[in-house]
């Protein structure tokens, strides 16, 4: 595989002016009917190819994925400290003063109080009580400590072909982008070994300028980053 922009001297902005040019986005904007002039779609597909051109011009580079699950080790271990405080104070019968913290500080800097519907809590505790913050808190930590441990596992040194990080990356949030912002299914024919589909041809079209990637690659990445979405949708149902 050959980059077709030179990546050594570490400056992705400047070599996604190159590549992601107004003539890119205009004609992206044709093929796929996106409004591409929209400042937080340019915004969000620009981070996807700048992402891209850094972890696909390091994706040989041992020490870079040795010193990122070192990063996420570490914000794991942390994570879990803090926890380990807010479960304890639980226990302690602390949690009260937290919790009414949170909630008076809160109300003064006229903060949105929690979404997620916690069952254990009445209705009363859950519209007027600080509680819902205290919880909210632990949860996203839990999240935060399980997503970083996640991160060690996956970018972990592993036997076969070397992975390009930087197509993962961008099929990832490509995935996201237009399943949650496009409102469009990321679906591709798996009974051919490369289908035409808006999704494939939207990820081709964001790499095109950027690397020189098969179809076959892409297919692949496409197909792993949907079973990593089937997974994780049965173990949410």
């Amino acid at each position: 595989m050959r980059a077709r922009i030179d990546t050594g001297d570490g400056r992705p902005d400047a070599l996604l002016d190159d590549a992601y040019t107004a003539v890119f986005f205009a004609a992206l904007e044709r093929q796929f009917h996106l409004e591409t002039a929209n400042a937080d779609n340019r915004k969000a597909l620009r981070n996807i190819g700048r992402h891209y051109l850094i972890l696909r011009s390091k994706e040989d580079d041992r020490k870079m994925r040795q010193e990122l699950r070192k990063e996420n080790a570490r914000l794991a271990k942390k994570t879990n400290k803090f926890l380990q405080i807010l479960r304890a104070a639980r226990q302690d019968g602390q949690q009260d003063d937290i919790a009414f913290g949170l909630h008076m500080t809160a109300l003064r800097l006229d903060a949105a109080m929690p979404a997620t519907i916690f069952p254990e809590l009445s209705e009363h505790e859950q519209r007027q009580s600080g509680e819902p913050y205290f919880l909210e808190l632990i949860r996203l930590l839990e999240l935060l400590e399980k997503s970083a441990l996640e991160q060690v596992s996956h970018i972990r040194e592993r036997r076969g072909p070397k992975i390009n990080f930087g197509l993962e990356y961008l099929v990832r949030h490509v995935a996201s982008l237009f399943l949650t912002t496009l409102n469009r299914p990321f679906t591709v024919d798996h009974h051919k070994p490369v289908a035409a589909s808006e999704a494939f041809d939207f990820v081709a079209a964001l790499i095109a300028p950027l690397d020189d990637v098969s179809d076959t690659e892409i297919m692949t990445a496409i197909r792993a980053e949907q079973s990593a979405r089937r997974k994780l949708n049965t173990k949410a149902g």
